[in-house]
């Protein structure tokens, strides 16, 4: 299996607007990729080739407004934490799926005969194989709009939990004794972030949980990542 083979995978691994989503978005073509998009259903991924260009990913996330709908279909994958703290309540949600096969270049090739019969400068091929989540992330809000980040991100074997750290690290400690950091940084979105990560034990799953309320401490952080099951 070649992962991520010489594509240009926009890790949009949200800086924590909380999550590690993998979606395409290549400036140049921002606009032009948002118009494919419009034709994935939630779940599907699609392939754009484009001539003299590396080929791009992109995603339709399944999205959610409610917990239970988003917590049925976590289900045959993870448990997915119903009460982080009092006071907050679930405003949105996301899962990505995972494809069984990232290795694209047969259907490149398809691609590439299609855009020189056509005369297109970029095509797109939608993928439907997946049978997993590659990342799943949903926001918390309280009343005065302070949010709680949750993220779970499934890669293909085990990752230093520090590879998808964006922010200076503060602390390295253990959760269920499992590699666990502390981290913060600011975002544009959400100002001053805190976040801890940490690997789910007996697993390769990385699972996140930050914050931008400044009543939420470190310590209020690992608490609240200690009784994640």
């Amino acid at each position: 299996m070649v992962l991520f083979r010489n594509l240009k995978m926009k890790a949009a691994a949200f800086v924590m607007t909380g999550v590690c989503l993998l979606a395409s978005v290549v400036p140049a073509h921002a606009y032009q990729d948002e118009e494919f998009r419009k034709e994935l259903q939630p779940g599907e991924w699609g392939l754009i080739y484009e001539i003299n260009a590396s080929p791009t990913m992109i995603n339709q996330p399944i999205t959610f407004t409610d917990f239970e709908s988003m917590k049925e279909k976590a289900a045959p994958f993870v448990t997915l934490p119903e009460h982080v703290k009092p006071g907050y309540s679930f405003k949105e949600g996301f899962i990505q799926t995972k494809l069984l096969n990232w290795d694209t270049r047969e259907i490149e090739k398809e691609l590439e005969k299609e855009a020189k019969q056509t005369g297109k400068t970029r095509v797109m091929k939608i993928i439907q194989a997946f049978d997993d989540f590659l990342s799943l992330s949903y926001t918390l809000e309280n009343e005065k709009g302070e949010k709680l980040f949750f993220n779970i991100f499934n890669p293909n074997g085990q990752m230093d939990v520090s590879t998808l750290a964006f922010g200076e690290i503060k602390d390295r400690f253990t959760i269920h004794d499992q590699e666990a950091i502390f981290l913060t940084f600011s975002s544009p979105n959400n100002g001053e972030m805190k976040q801890v990560k940490w690997r789910k034990s007996g697993s390769d799953k990385i699972y996140t949980l930050g914050s931008n309320a400044p009543d939420v401490s470190k310590e209020d952080l690992v608490s609240m990542a200690s009784l994640v099951e």
